[in-house]
Formats: structure tokens, C-alpha cells, sequence
């Protein structure tokens, strides 16, 4: 984990301020429209949709962040990579690469499911986001591999993140039912 804290240090100030500078503007803009958030349905929803913001920026922060590597590189054959790491590398070196992939979607499908509450829809986003970073990191000279392994683990984290959105979709419904909130 010190290594990734130490690889992703120059973002960090960066997606910090970022995420302040649209959280005060997306409260002002709100406040100017009227909109209130008094209540826990509005400020679930707010709270929603600053989530899958303030995920995508981090998702496309992390990904777009230049290497030290001076060419990219392309990989389309599926599980290649994976089975490579998985028979070749370190822990550490699965860990960053494998589990990283997967848990920098989750959130993505987490907040896109609460948003649109369409499992599939949800999925098929994800995979085209994972596609258009992939893409994005052949085109531009940053020293990235692009691999059609990572879109894999990537919309693997997405169908994980739906899942906690499904979860977190029924825990609501049992709170509604138990202590008498009206349903939506």
C-alpha cells in the first residue's frame, strides 16, 4: 500500500482540490436553484451523484497519470497478462495490478447502479469506460500499457460495485420498513 501511496503522491493535491473546488460549486449552484438538501432522500441523492463525479476524476486521474516508460504498449489477448503475473510475480506485484484494477471500479458501479438501477446498463458503462481509458492511454504518449486484461478486471469491479449497490438498495428498503419511512 506505501508504494501505491507513494506512485499516486502527485495526484493526490491535485484530486483533493479538485473534488473541494466541485463540491463548493455544486453547493452554491444548488443553493441559487433553491435546492435543498433537508432531507435524507435529497441528500442521498446529492451525495449519489457527487460520488460517481468526484469516481470518475479519480478513475481518470489515476489512469492518466504518466509513466517513467517512454513507449506504450498494447495487449489483446485476454488473460495473458493475468496468468503471467499470477504464475511469474510478486504479491505486491499481483496485488497493484490485479486487485487494483478491480477495486478502482467499484466505486464507479456502486454509484452508477444507485443512479440508474440497471445492472446490465451499468456494465455495459463500465465496459466502455474501462475501453475509452484503455484507449486513451495507447493514444497519448504517457508510457502506459493498454491491455484487454485490465477491462476485464475492470468490469469485474464494476459488477462488484453493483452488487454493493444492490445491497445497500435493500438495507434502505429494511430501514423503510422497520422505522416507518414512506418508501419512494
Amino acid at each position: 500500500m506505501q508504494i501505491l501511496l507513494e506512485a499516486f503522491k502527485p495526484i493526490i493535491p491535485i484530486f483533493i482540490i479538485a473534488v473541494m473546488i466541485f463540491l463548493f460549486v455544486l453547493l452554491y449552484i444548488n443553493y441559487k436553484m433553491g435546492y435543498k438538501l433537508n432531507n435524507f432522500k435529497r441528500i442521498l441523492q446529492f451525495s449519489t451523484y457527487f460520488g460517481l463525479v468526484v469516481t470518475l476524476l479519480g478513475m481518470f486521474l489515476v489512469t492518466m497519470m504518466p509513466t517513467s516508460i517512454e513507449s506504450h504498449s498494447l495487449n489483446l489477448t485476454p488473460f495473458g497478462t493475468i496468468r503471467d503475473m499470477l504464475d511469474y510475480a510478486t504479491r505486491e506485484a499481483i496485488f497493484n495490478n490485479i486487485i487494483m484494477n478491480i477495486v478502482l471500479f467499484m466505486p464507479f458501479g456502486f454509484f452508477m447502479y444507485l443512479v440508474l438501477r440497471k445492472e446490465l446498463l451499468v456494465s455495459l458503462i463500465g465496459m466502455a469506460v474501462s475501453c475509452l481509458i484503455e484507449t486513451l492511454q495507447f493514444i497519448f504518449p504517457i508510457g502506459r500499457t493498454s491491455n484487454i486484461d485490465d477491462v476485464i478486471l475492470n468490469v469485474i469491479g464494476t459488477i462488484i460495485g453493483i452488487i454493493i449497490g444492490v445491497l445497500f438498495l435493500k438495507i434502505e428498503q429494511i430501514y423503510d420498513v422497520y422505522f416507518g419511512r414512506k418508501s419512494k
